[in-house]
């Protein structure tokens, strides 16, 4: 065979490196003195690599082959030819460097721009199961599933007002894999509240993403009540100042703030009662053992219709969908309006493409007629606003909680 001397074999590390050969892509072995080479069966045959050791080729990004070498100068003898990617070595070793750094730069930056989504996606609900913000989050999730081809799960993460929720999403790695069902209490209130230990800053942490509905309130007594309309308890309010109480389920949620604001438009002296949740306030609201609330109609849309609450003012004109016959609060305390929203909210930093197919997503979910059915049966009223509105509308409510809050001197307990 040419190339190969008495008692040694052409394709042995010892016949390499007495005729000068180097090893290139492909298992070709290319002579010093300019002579024809050899070509391995096999691509991943053992290599001579500069320095006169052992090596195999490593293949990658298609059929770009690369060898793993020190940088040293080569033998005397060797001629290597080419350029670094196709077995130059020697002083061509950093440039050999440089290239593999590039390729494998290339390769991630291919990995990191894989559509989104491509792996299941977490939706993180900061309260308990079973309220109306929940069944919003299920239906939601049920609805955007098959428009990313991945499945959308829920999970409660409790505490802390929803801010346990709150800092695991914004902690999350901004890829529009989590994110977090948002409230009004725990994007626009917590930040406004003085004396609360904050674990993440929701106005500078987290961005919202979209919204796909609006939770309505109002204003309710127990049947027995002897006030049949909001004139009624501003009256009896002024008559006995700091007698009439009032409930919420705690200290700095809507229904408190709501009801401060009522408290400030009006000059009346009201007790606030704070209980720990929604139904142990209604519990005592029905029983008669407190005057009223302000509530979310989402939480209270089935107790109004069966008769044990009685719903006497409504916070503003999207409410009247569900009760047309019930006044607004506004006609008797000209400029109040109350209402929240459900919305997803993400960490920031969320790629703009990302967050157009949220976007995109849950304005398709709030447009199906079976959503938009279950929705309105928890009191719910779809309504779509995009990112940019509803961080506009986040804004705008901190401003209008930070001044109630402020006149109320309102502190966190």
């Amino acid at each position: 065979m040419r190339g190969s001397r008495r008692g040694t074999s052409p394709g042995s590390a010892t016949s390499a490196l007495r005729h000068g050969t180097a090893f290139l892509p492909g298992g070709l072995l290319r002579r010093a003195d300019g002579g024809a080479g050899l070509r391995f069966r096999r691509p991943g045959s053992t290599a001579i690599c500069p320095g006169g050791r052992l090596c195999k080729p490593r293949y990658f990004a298609g059929q770009l082959a690369s060898i793993s070498w020190r940088r040293r100068r080569a033998p005397a003898g060797w001629r290597q030819k080419g350029p670094p990617w196709q077995g130059g070595a020697g002083e061509e070793g950093p440039m050999r460097a440089v290239f593999g750094i590039a390729m494998a730069w290339l390769l991630w930056s291919g990995l990191a721009r894989a559509e989104f989504p491509d792996r299941p996606v977490r939706m993180l609900y900061g309260f308990a199961p079973g309220g109306s913000g929940d069944i919003a989050a299920r239906l939601l999730a049920e609805a955007v599933s098959p428009r990313f081809g991945q499945p959308v799960v829920v999970e409660n993460r409790t505490g802390a007002n929803g801010l346990v929720a709150a800092e695991a999403a914004a902690k999350s790695a901004p890829d529009g894999h989590t994110v977090l069902f948002c409230t009004t209490g725990n994007m626009t209130i917590v930040t406004e509240l003085p004396g609360l230990r904050l674990p993440v800053n929701p106005a500078k942490e987290l961005i919202g993403l979209a919204m796909m509905a609006r939770t309505t309130f109002g204003l309710v007594v127990s049947p027995d009540s002897p006030w049949h309309g909001v004139n009624d308890i501003l009256a009896a309010a002024r008559q006995a100042p700091g007698q009439i109480g009032y409930a919420s389920p705690g200290i700095g949620s809507v229904q408190h703030l709501s009801t401060e604001l009522l408290k400030q438009k009006t000059g009346t002296d009201m007790v606030h009662v704070p209980y720990r949740g929604s139904q142990p306030a209604l519990l005592d609201l029905v029983s008669g053992r407190i005057g009223f609330t302000i509530t979310n109609l989402g939480d209270t849309i089935g107790q109004i219709r069966q008769g044990s609450l009685r719903l006497i003012g409504l916070g503003d004109p999207l409410a009247q969908t569900f009760f047309p016959d019930v006044p607004l609060i506004a006609r008797d305390v000209p400029g109040f309006e109350t209402y929240a929203w459900f919305g997803l909210c993400a960490p920031r930093g969320l790629p703009e493409s990302v967050i157009g197919r949220w976007e995109a997503a849950v304005r398709q979910a709030v447009e199906e007629p079976r959503v938009r059915e279950k929705f309105m049966e928890n009191g719910l009223v779809p309504r779509f606003a995009d990112s940019a509105a509803l961080n506009a509308l986040m804004e705008e409510n901190r401003a209008t909680f930070r001044g109630v809050i402020q006149a109320a001197d309102i502190r966190a307990q």
